[in-house]
């Protein structure tokens, strides 16, 4: 997102002495930013924590072969080794992480029990190895640190999990037959042979015959009702299916999937303080962090504002460039080859290159990131050879140069101290509003953002892996720059800036969303689910959510920037 002000920074000719004008301006927005990042933080810590009756620790324990692994702990008020509760554990799907799960385990820590969000191996800030399916990825280490705990009752321990995490789950039941009460599997199912189990399976789940009969035998499976409950929580064989209409990754986000949860554990593990599953408040936590998210793309607005204004980095303000790209009918041509090049080529790039151009390397580790990273620099290609095409071919840009294209000088040179100078600004930027991320989480533990859109705390190795993905990324948002800005400007360059902010957001964002009814329309009416692009949609259908709202921040903060800088 910081990067965004690498390239659009500038103001318009005979503006630039009203800079030193506006400095006041800056630190209200800053103020206002920083209002808006506690207001949300304390709506969120106040969710969590349920108006304070329940306190969240951050938990970090080394496990039986030493890898370090953490956890949130929510402990209710009253409890004490003295008022044992039941216990609760927790675990997310992959490439999740133990806030993500904070609806969950905030609902059942108000209900009255000691709650353990377990981060996986490898994800959040759990060492260890990634997709250890031997260990149950992390699982059972986390239920004996659950069981070491004399704040809980041990006779009355219940277990949900999501994806991987209710793979986890069905690994802790066959390990630990006789140490729980009742658990709750979402998107993925138990092992045949789990005492009170229910699964909840979405629409794309499989719930097939031949999955569920193991689980459910002697039951005729061609007899099984949805929701109803076999057998009894006393005999220790309570079981039960339920069906959610929500895709896999929204089944941690969806009240009837938690409610259904919450239910099943409270007819189970009777709660210290009984609520309807029904009765929900985390959405707030949601929009709290939601709303902290906002004022944090606020600050790095401000905190770039400032920062050009001092005497090292106002050399970086600039004229805007006269617009020399696309109009009329080309304009038109240009957006839906935007649109065409960005999300009609993503399932096919991310499984080219996740699979055959960049697999997990010691240089960059995370397959499918490098999909989504080669996705990007393969469309920033395509979008370089459009505007050579368009340039040297159609003749479609009015003989536009590189400064044209915020590349150069009027000179036509590379700026290359400009550039570093950038860079280093982004770093300042980044530094400063970092150490606010710092503070608010030390503080409330709520970190800034909106179901799989999230800015957090970095471990150090994970920050050394940020740094490492670095340059391609640039690479790709400079091609991606010179397309908005140098060739897809609205009204011949002239449009109000809320209209370009509009369109902007337009071009990147909101298609990707077109795939969820080409994918699920076959499921709703129940066919398989369509395999394409070698697999990959089947893949990054789960990431997919993510790609709006991150593309929207992209699109709006280069042109806010540019509004800030010209007052």
């Amino acid at each position: 997102m910081f990067l965004a002000l690498l390239q659009s920074i500038k103001i318009p000719k005979g503006r630039e002495n009203m800079m030193s004008n506006e400095s006041k301006k800056d630190w209200k927005l800053l103020a206002i930013a920083l209002v808006i990042i506690l207001a949300g933080s304390l709506v969120a810590n106040a969710t969590n924590t349920v108006g304070g009756k329940v306190t969240v620790k951050d938990v970090r324990w080394a496990d039986s072969e030493g890898t370090m692994l953490s956890a949130l702990l929510y402990v209710p008020d009253g409890v004490t080794v003295d008022n044992p509760a039941p216990g609760m554990l927790v675990i997310g799907g992959g490439d999740t992480n133990r806030e993500a799960f904070a609806n969950w385990s905030l609902e059942f820590a108000r209900r009255g029990y000691v709650v353990l969000d377990f981060d996986k191996y490898v994800e959040g800030y759990s060492e260890g190895l990634p997709f250890d399916m031997p260990r149950s990825f992390g699982g059972p280490e986390a239920f004996r640190y659950l069981l070491s705990l004399d704040i809980i009752d041990h006779d009355n321990i219940g277990m949900m999990g999501h994806s991987m995490g209710g793979m986890a789950i069905a690994g802790i039941a066959s390990a630990y037959p006789d140490s729980y009460k009742a658990i709750v599997t979402v998107g993925s199912t138990p092992n045949p042979g789990a005492s009170n189990f229910a699964t909840i399976l979405g629409v794309d789940d499989s719930d097939d015959k031949a999955t569920l009969a193991p689980l459910f035998d002697p039951i005729d499976i061609n007899t099984l009702e949805v929701g109803k409950m076999y057998g009894s929580f006393e005999d220790g064989n309570a079981k039960a299916f339920y069906s959610v209409p929500y895709p896999h990754a929204t089944e941690i986000v969806t009240p009837k999937t938690l409610s259904y949860g919450l239910n099943w554990i409270q007819q189970g593990i009777p709660a210290p303080n009984p609520i309807p599953g029904s009765n929900q408040i985390w959405l707030f936590f949601h929009f709290g962090s939601a709303f902290a998210m906002v004022g944090f793309v606020i600050l790095f607005l401000a905190l770039g504002s400032i920062l050009l204004k001092t005497p090292f980095f106002k050399s970086l303000v600039k004229p805007v460039p006269e617009f020399k790209g696309n109009t009329g009918l080309a304009w038109w041509i240009g957006a839906v080859l935007t649109v065409l090049i960005m999300a009609g080529t993503l399932f096919y790039f991310h499984y080219l290159f996740q699979h055959y151009i960049i697999p997990s390397t010691k240089l960059w580790p995370m397959d499918r990131p490098n999909g989504i990273m080669g996705w990007a620099l393969a469309t920033g290609l395509i979008s370089v050879l459009v505007i050579l095409i368009n340039h040297y071919l159609l003749k479609g840009d009015r003989n536009a140069t590189a400064y044209n294209y915020g590349l150069t000088n009027e000179d036509g040179k590379v700026e290359w101290l400009e550039i570093g100078k950038s860079v280093l600004l982004a770093f300042a930027m980044f530094g400063i509003a970092y150490y606010v991320l710092i503070l608010v989480y030390r503080w409330l533990l709520v970190n800034f953002g909106v179901f799989e859109v999230a800015f957090r705390l970095l471990t150090p190795a994970r920050f050394a892996v940020v740094l490492q993905y670095l340059i391609p990324w640039m690479i790709a948002y400079v091609a991606l720059g010179m397309n908005l800005h140098g060739l897809m400007r609205p009204k011949d360059g002239k449009a109000k800036l809320w209209q370009e902010i509009l369109i902007n957001v337009i071009l990147l964002a909101p298609w990707f969303y077109l795939w969820f009814p080409i994918y699920f329309a076959r499921l709703y009416n129940g066919g398989a689910a369509m395999s394409f692009a070698g697999g990959g949609m089947i893949m990054m259908k789960d990431w997919l959510w993510s790609f709006p709202p991150t593309l929207t921040i992209v699109a709006v903060t280069p042109a806010l920037a540019a509004l800030i800088a010209s007052r």
